[in-house]
């Protein structure tokens, strides 16, 4: 229930915000009313280590994102993202509809110049490009992998 907010005062500055209506929230009044362990924010006025911790969690989540986020402009810059849909039909005859996700377009991927692969290469994005081609071959498993969990949740 936490998670990093920037604060519109200070460029920069992450502030940690606490869903409050989330019922991994304890409000200190009501939890001797409940069966909860309690683990306070602060003790005094430092932070406990629950605290530190969800802190530590929500900055390389942050972290992560950005990086993600930078990973992703340097896909789209080179023109490599392709926009698709889909319909598949699991073995039981029902039928999803897939929109508005996006895939590498392997044609694209395949005349870069040496200098935009290279720019990849340096960025460290092919592993990554070559995982998610790798992976669309994958789409007649996922299909079938589909309608065992449709048949199970059937059954239970």
């Amino acid at each position: 229930p936490f998670i990093l907010a920037e604060d519109p005062t200070s460029a920069g500055r992450l502030t940690l915000c606490a869903d409050r209506a989330s019922n991994r929230i304890v409000d200190q009044l009501l939890a001797p009313l409940r069966d909860d362990k309690i683990l306070p924010f602060f003790a005094g006025n430092e932070p406990t280590e629950a605290t530190r911790q969800a802190l530590a969690f929500c900055n390389q989540f942050q972290i992560d994102f950005r990086a993600t986020r930078e990973m992703v402009e340097k896909i789209d810059a080179h023109g490599l993202f392709s926009p698709r849909q889909s319909k598949v039909t699991l073995e039981g005859g029902e039928v999803l509809n897939l929109t508005d996700f996006q895939v590498i377009d392997e044609p694209a991927f395949n005349k870069l110049s040496d200098e935009a692969f290279l720019d990849l290469r340096k960025s460290g994005a092919l592993g990554l490009l070559y995982c998610h081609l790798a992976s669309t071959n994958s789409w007649t498993s996922l299909v079938h992998q589909a309608s065992l969990r449709k048949a199970d949740g059937a059954k239970g």
